[in-house]
């Protein structure tokens, strides 16, 4: 489609430019014409632009004091209803994998799915034809129970303990970081950079944040990187409820919809109904350094989440990839100190005696070699162990490609929940 030719009434498009690797958020850049694209002059001057803004975001960044971040995240987290709204995300998801699971029992067990603590399902029989019809009978305040039944589980997503991307803390940060290079940007284009320069500190956050207040958009800016952060929770969330709650009454329980399990029910020790949902990060860690057998009850994605929280412990800006692409590994973990170093990550969910063989280290060392991944090295983490094979090629290519088996991944959980304690 033809871009409109530029009036006073037209609205301004984003133009992304990406800057660093591509983990990095990319600048957003607003333009009145498309086609400035097309005019390499004019091209040149957006992106040195941009590049301007790419620099104060790292020096925001760089400035950041975490009690001042800890203490806006608070403030976020206590005057915004965040739990609820993400509870209504949830819930809006749920609901209709609770119908598809009712539908399908209905047809396999029909009337025989009803028991004493079910009491919003029911049967009507038509005597003359003995026809059964299953009604389902909801109270009119289901909406709110079950909206409060979820918002219990996914308060945990807003504690400011935790530093990591995932956490409520990390998007507080990168929110800020966004709003302070957005504000030095405008100054630097009107005042200069010696003039920022020559501020004293106290001078120079009064500016700052007078300009953050004074921008036009930073409320619907703020507004829709909330709405994006929330959809990114609820994916996790509702991925992690529907792998895990298989059985529909664990649905209902956490739903409202019934407040105990059918009689005779058996109940598997992972699937108890305290921990229908394992969706905080921090809190698997806890688990899984004390029960490391928890490992094998994991989903396979769940399991890549947690190895990217703790390579996030460990320092890295961590990508994990998305589910339908087949790049030959699943996580990208950077970290810029000494020198700049970008791991690889394959994650093996296995369940002995499964053992990773040689040709999926193979792959991944096929992947290293790609020169545009940039990859300094490549790890392969796998809840259980490799074979002989293997680990003769891991030995072999030590440097450039290593194993992490059962016990290494336990060793990794010891390390990260240690560090937490002291």
């Amino acid at each position: 489609m033809e871009p409109d030719p530029p009036g006073d009434d037209q609205q301004q498009c984003l133009i992304a430019i990406q800057f660093g690797d591509e983990h990095e958020q990319p600048v957003m850049m607003p333009v009145d014409d498309p086609g400035v694209l097309d005019d390499p002059d004019k091209k040149e001057a957006l992106i040195d632009k941009a590049w301007a803004f790419y620099q104060h975001g790292l020096f925001a960044r760089a400035t950041i004091s975490p009690p001042f971040i800890k203490a806006l995240a608070d403030d976020f987290a206590r005057d915004l209803p965040l739990p609820n709204f993400l509870a209504c995300k949830v819930c809006s998801r749920l609901v209709p994998a609770y119908f598809d699971h009712l539908e399908q029992d209905v047809q396999t067990h029909g009337d025989a799915i009803i028991d004493e603590h079910a009491k919003h399902l029911r049967v009507e029989r038509d005597h003359s034809s003995e026809d059964v019809t299953i009604v389902l009978d909801l109270p009119e305040d289901w909406e709110e129970t079950a909206i409060a039944s979820v918002q219990r589980l996914v308060t945990g997503f807003f504690d400011t303990r935790d530093t990591g991307l995932s956490s409520w803390y990390g998007f507080t940060e990168w929110i800020w970081t966004n709003q302070v290079a957005r504000a030095l940007d405008d100054l630097a284009q009107e005042s200069g950079e010696e003039y920022l320069e020559s501020l004293s500190e106290e001078d120079f956050w009064t500016t700052v944040l007078g300009r953050m207040l004074r921008h036009e958009d930073s409320a619907a800016n703020f507004a829709e990187l909330l709405g994006n952060h929330l959809d990114t929770l609820t994916d996790i969330v509702v991925e992690n409820l529907v792998n895990t709650a298989t059985e529909r009454w664990l649905l209902e329980l956490l739903l409202g919809f019934r407040t105990l399990p059918p009689p005779n029910a058996t109940i598997p020790s992972h699937l108890q109904p305290k921990r229908i949902i394992t969706v905080d990060l921090t809190s698997i860690l806890g688990r899984l350094t004390k029960n490391p057998h928890d490992l094998y009850q994991l989903t396979p994605r769940t399991f890549e989440e947690v190895i990217a929280h703790l390579f996030e412990r460990f320092g890295y800006d961590v990508t994990i990839t998305a589910k339908t692409r087949d790049g030959g590994f699943d996580i990208s973990a950077t970290k810029r100190a000494e020198a700049d170093v970008r791991l690889l990550i394959e994650c093996k969910r296995y369940t002995p005696p499964h053992k990773v063989g040689r040709p999926t280290v193979q792959q991944l060392y096929g992947v290293l070699q790609d020169r545009d991944q940039h990859a300094t090295k490549g790890i392969i983490a796998t809840t259980t162990g490799f074979t002989s094979d293997a680990k003769a090629f891991l030995h072999s290519n030590h440097f450039r490609i290593e194993g992490r088996d059962y016990f290494g991944i336990v060793e990794w959980l010891k390390r990260v929940n240690g560090s937490r304690e002291k």
